[in-house]
């Protein structure tokens, strides 16, 4: 249909459909472009998510070692290829466990040796009080043979008796220097100078033991043994008191059979 002269603006009559189909080709582009959309790479699986699919399939492992294992595994992890090696992980952890069990090993085997000496200088020391006669007898020979025997530094035996006596202590002194039948820790001159007189010089720890009659209560004492060491740490509160125990029974027998 030709356009009239003298109305430029108005477009000649056409159906509906026709025209939208012409304005919707008008709106797509002449040349296709050569270059495609860029794709926004997928996330990489996160480490929960790697051991969730472990998990649930065991066998992947086992189908893919030959790619996860690499040979000539060195002790520690090797990267190669953004590959670790399992193996590597494994016999690092065996390597590191072992070593603990040998730190183990060797700190029982100490504690064992420690423990036979100590049962030997007791026992060693009890022979040296059993051929005591009198209770002059036996505190020679404990600040002699007892005392060496042991390794110990001072050794001083104490009766309860009459105030005065250097030999000799009150039953309200032993309450006040031994309370309990075991006190150990560190020498203090001016609490247990008095215990050891000259030998007290050189004291870093002490033991002090109770000696009780077999047949009378612990409040009846018949003395104290108090024992001296040059080192801090040979007596002690946190210590085991076995040894020190059988000590205090065997002399306390001993002392009361005189």
């Amino acid at each position: 249909m030709p356009w009239p002269t003298n109305q430029p603006d108005k477009m000649p009559d056409m159906p509906l459909k026709k025209l939208k189909t012409i304005v919707k080709a008008a709106k797509k582009p002449l040349v296709k472009p050569l270059v495609k959309p860029l794709v926004k790479p997928k996330a990489a699986p996160s480490a929960k998510a790697v051991l969730a699919y472990l998990q649930a399939h065991p066998q992947f492992l086992k189908a893919h070692a030959a790619a996860l294992l690499q040979p000539g595994v060195a002790k520690a992890p090797q990267r190669v290829a953004n590959l670790f090696s399992l193996h590597a992980v494994r016999a690092g952890d065996a390597e590191s466990k072992l070593k603990a069990l040998k730190k183990r090993h060797t700190q029982l085997l100490a504690i064992a040796a420690a423990n036979a000496n100590a049962t030997t200088q007791a026992h060693s020391a009890v022979l040296t009080v059993l051929a005591a006669a009198t209770t002059a007898d036996l505190s020679k020979a404990l600040q002699g043979p007892f005392k060496q025997a042991l390794g110990l530094h001072g050794a001083r035996l104490l009766r309860v008796g009459p105030a005065g006596s250097a030999t000799a202590l009150t039953l309200a002194q032993l309450d006040g220097f031994c309370p309990q039948l075991l006190n150990l820790g560190p020498y203090k001159a001016e609490t247990h100078g008095a215990l050891f007189g000259p030998q007290g010089k050189t004291l870093k720890s002490c033991a002090l033991l109770r000696l009780v009659l077999p047949h009378l209560p612990p409040e009846h004492a018949w003395g104290l043994l108090a024992l001296g060491s040059e080192s801090a740490t040979h007596f002690h509160a946190g210590q085991g008191t076995d040894l020190l125990e059988f000590l205090r029974h065997v002399v306390s027998l001993k002392a009361a059979a005189l």
